[in-house]
């Protein structure tokens, strides 16, 4: 493995499909999402042996369904590089000079990252936050509210803003979803020039990352082409008092980014605020349920589909 591309931006702004695109290029294996690689240094743990243990327990590393059997990993990069070789055997794709990760996260943790792989590159994805509220909200994890997730897109594209900053455009490129969607060829062009690497047709299908099970719902558009429809589709499935409500919390934000608002007024009752605060607190409670059992089939189906390979 040559270079490390880090792929981050808020949750439900298109870091998977945004993964699946640069998938699809012969040089690039696109891997699940492994929040594990930065948890076990937040651990602190600097033992080889020990930082293995840990991500082997961890329920992000067993979705990917890669059995590590001879490991001898004595340092966190060779574990990493281990785990990315093994998933790359899985998947039938050994001969990849890239290794892409679109983990959302990696926003929040690129100091990090970047201290551990020095000739990585990044990738910030942005998405009107109005469409990430209406992607997320019925989600059994992330934002129960309008206003939970105004809050939670605020502070995800700060991150990467600030990163932008401090790392420079020879670093880190930023790109907005809704760019990608209406002109993939001449965005993916872009980035395979910060890449220094071919831009490759096939890159346009969508099919370079082969999705867990865990994420098959959430993420059932991946595989397919480019849609322009799903730009605009936050103004049906949002009602205009929860826009408003948005956008009086992040109207400054998004300006900054060049999204339009569509300026409804509302102003919520003492009513609209209990109704709020009941419903954020029931979801939250059905929301664990769901994700809990969503993991536990998930790590069974992992498991399955590794016994069958071996």
């Amino acid at each position: 493995m040559q270079q490390q591309v880090f792929i981050g931006g808020c949750d439900r702004s298109g870091t998977t499909f945004s993964g699946s695109l640069l998938g699809g290029h012969s040089s690039c294996l696109c891997t699940p999402e492994s929040q594990f690689k930065t948890d076990v240094l937040r651990r602190g743990l600097e033992d080889g042996d020990k930082q293995l243990e840990y991500i082997i327990k961890h329920w992000r590393f067993k979705i990917w369904g890669v059995k590590l059997k001879n490991s001898q990993a004595l340092n966190y990069d060779e574990v990493i590089n281990d785990i990315v070789s093994e998933y790359a055997s899985l998947v039938d794709k050994k001969n990849f000079n890239i290794w892409v990760d679109h983990t959302p996260n990696n926003i929040q943790n690129l100091c990090l990252l970047n201290q551990k792989f020095p000739n990585s590159k990044f990738i910030h994805i942005i998405r009107d936050g109005r469409a990430v509220a209406a992607s997320v909200i019925p989600l059994d994890w992330g934002p129960n509210t309008i206003e939970e997730a105004a809050h939670f897109w605020n502070e995800k594209v700060s991150f990467g803003l600030a990163a932008e900053k401090f790392f420079g455009s020879d670093k880190l490129l930023t790109v907005h979803y809704e760019n990608i969607v209406a002109n993939p060829e001449k965005v993916l062009k872009k980035i395979c020039n910060f890449l220094n690497i071919d831009f490759q047709y096939n890159m346009l299908s969508g099919n370079g990352f082969k999705l867990p099970s865990y994420t098959n719902t959430q993420h059932r558009l991946i595989g397919s082409k480019p849609s322009t429809k799903r730009i605009n589709s936050w103004e049906q499935n949002l009602s205009k008092d929860e826009i408003a409500m948005f956008e009086n919390i992040s109207k400054d934000l998004l300006s900054y980014l060049g999204y339009r608002q569509k300026k409804y007024y509302y102003i919520p009752s003492r009513k609209d605020r209990l109704f709020s605060y009941c419903k954020k607190v029931s979801r939250s409670f059905l929301n664990r349920y769901r994700r809990k059992k969503r993991i536990n089939n998930s790590l069974k189906g992992a498991e399955s589909h590794s016994e069958n390979n071996n």
